[in-house]
């Protein structure tokens, strides 16, 4: 194993680190259903806590909680897609990007790109 190489620091170095400036929080790119998705996770994981506390503290277990729970599942999981879209986060297949020519690529990537875009907009 290498011999780790620690350098002194002294008090007062120490104690100036912690002046430097807190960086700022930018939560400008986050949407509305960003902030949905993280609201219905912690109603899941009250549910799930509040099923842990009364099944195994108070021996007697809500039926409910599961239910909710399970609900709040699905909604992060859509939710969560619906960013992964917007943020163009999906896990694709790259195999036929790689390999094939760019005019052949360009079809399926085109005909994606439209599938989604006119289930996206609304009707009417």
């Amino acid at each position: 194993m290498p011999q780790e190489i620690h350098t002194p620091v002294t008090p007062e170095e120490l104690a100036h680190s912690f002046e430097d400036a807190a960086p700022t929080a930018d939560i400008s790119n986050y949407a509305v259903e960003d902030w949905a998705t993280l609201a219905i996770f912690w109603i899941m994981t009250g549910c799930v806590f509040l099923q842990f506390f009364t099944r195994y503290v108070l021996n007697n277990s809500y039926a409910w909680t599961e239910e909710i729970a399970t609900n709040c599942l699905i909604g992060v999981v859509f939710l969560g897609s619906v960013m992964c879209v917007r943020l163009s986060r999906h896990i694709q297949v790259d195999v036929l990007y790689h390999y094939l020519p760019a005019l052949p690529v360009h079809w399926p990537s085109a005909s994606t790109s439209s599938a989604s875009a006119s289930s996206s907009t609304p009707a009417g």
